[in-house]
């Protein structure tokens, strides 16, 4: 199955790779003081069920900030969804917000939404000056006219299409302290509708085979040699966050790139450092796509979410030695082998077999807490089935600065809507 209904991704970035520009393409601008109160704050007991809950305000803290606004990008084919994803460092008790403002193809605007509340550290109530500033979070029940905010997806009002946005970083210190939020890069992978599920036709740039499954390319017979982590390892741990490791098909994920890329110590232990640092608040799990890629970069790495449109554009992320995390979703009698339904779940693709079926890291492990049990192989038809119609092909590209990346195309994004 391969998808004609393409994503584009395109970024701004400190180091921009071919086809994306560079922070000077936007506006810096001072933005004077702000005061702002944490909406969550530590519960006094675990019996709270979340470490961190709803509970009034935290107290007032007087801010500091920037911000770095892009050009109008506008999108060469209507969409109806963006995906936003950033990079950045929050020393300190500084943090930053992520905001986007669309427009669409009834001829308006959308106010400006806001994606994320992020830092890289959470508060820590016992040694406040350890923690983070604020509590990560998503921020649900925003829309207007023209779109609406789910978690970490920007989706546009029944009837109308997005044709370009505009992303916003704002960048915020407390007042008087000497640390800095820096952001390396701000993106957004904009789309259609991945509820509508793939096409069973061929795209122009991966043909499909005549069963409608992608053809096996260059990567087939490669496997890359990525430590397996077991999310069910963790099973009953920490159950503060999303009830534990049962949850964390996210975090081990991407841990197990982050080991491979060699930022962490591939072992277990790492699993619950990573759900914890890709924690969202507000959504209360760890799944939260921009969240997870962030994560990654606060630790040395360029990461980014997207969507890809079959297998066979996958398969040029692991002959370029990048393993590849896909979300997706399905019944025990989709996908042969499995042996678990999941509506919403993700694995790491480390290759292809000979014959072009998927060599994945498994962190469900066929429900088992076993490492041994992580590395499995899936048929190519079925995964991409339910990789595609499942999230519409996303991925969570997570590579070293600078190393390559299947090409992109560039063309002049600097004009309005």
């Amino acid at each position: 199955m391969t998808s004609t209904q393409q994503t584009e991704f395109h970024a701004w970035a400190a180091r921009p790779r071919p086809g994306w520009d560079s922070f000077d393409a936007g506006d810096w601008a001072a933005a004077g003081p702000r005061d702002f109160s944490d909406p969550f704050v530590d519960a006094a007991d675990s019996s709270a069920g979340d470490s961190s809950v709803i509970a009034g305000q935290g107290s007032t803290i007087r801010y500091q900030t920037s911000t770095w606004t892009s050009p109008w990008h506008p999108l060469d084919s209507p969409a109806q969804e963006i995906i936003v994803s950033f990079n950045a460092t929050t020393p300190g008790h500084s943090w930053i917000e992520v905001q986007i403002q669309v427009s669409t193809d009834q001829g308006t605007r959308s106010r400006w939404f806001t994606m994320a509340r992020w830092c890289q550290k959470l508060p820590d109530p016992y040694h406040p000056g350890w923690g983070g500033a604020i509590h990560r979070a998503s921020i649900d029940g925003q829309s207007d006219p023209c779109a609406r905010v789910d978690t970490d997806t920007l989706i546009a009002a029944d009837g109308q299409a997005l044709t370009g946005y505009r992303l916003r970083a704002v960048l915020m210190h407390p007042d008087g302290a000497p640390e800095r939020p820096r952001i390396t890069l701000l993106g957004a992978a904009a789309g259609p509708d991945h509820t509508a599920g793939p096409d069973d036709t061929a795209g122009a740039d991966s043909p499909a085979g005549s069963d409608g499954v992608s053809p096996a390319g260059p990567a087939a017979g490669l496997e890359l040699a990525v430590r397996p982590l077991s999310q069910m390892v963790h099973r009953g741990t920490a159950p503060q966050y999303g009830g534990g490791g049962e949850s964390w098909c996210s975090p081990t994920s991407v841990a197990m790139a982050m080991g491979f890329h060699g930022v962490i110590e591939p072992v277990d232990a790492v699993v619950p450092e990573t759900a914890l640092g890709t924690w969202d608040h507000q959504y209360r799990g760890a799944g939260n796509w921009a969240f997870s890629a962030a994560h990654a970069a606060a630790h040395g790495l360029e990461a980014f979410v997207t969507r890809l449109p079959d297998l066979r554009a996958l398969e040029e992320f692991i002959v370029l030695g990048l393993p590849v995390v896909v979300s997706v979703s399905f019944r025990a009698t989709d996908l042969d082998g499995a042996g678990y339904s999941t509506d919403g779940h993700l694995m790491l693709v480390i290759g292809f077999t000979d014959d072009g079926d998927v060599v994945v890291d498994d962190p469900a492990s066929h429900e088992e807490p076993s490492d041994d049990r992580v590395r499995t192989v899936y048929r190519r038809d079925q995964l991409e089935e339910v990789w595609l119609a499942g999230s519409g092909g996303v991925v969570y590209v997570i590579a070293p600065p600078g190393s390559p990346l299947p090409p992109t195309r560039s063309r002049d994004h600097r004009r309005s809507p």
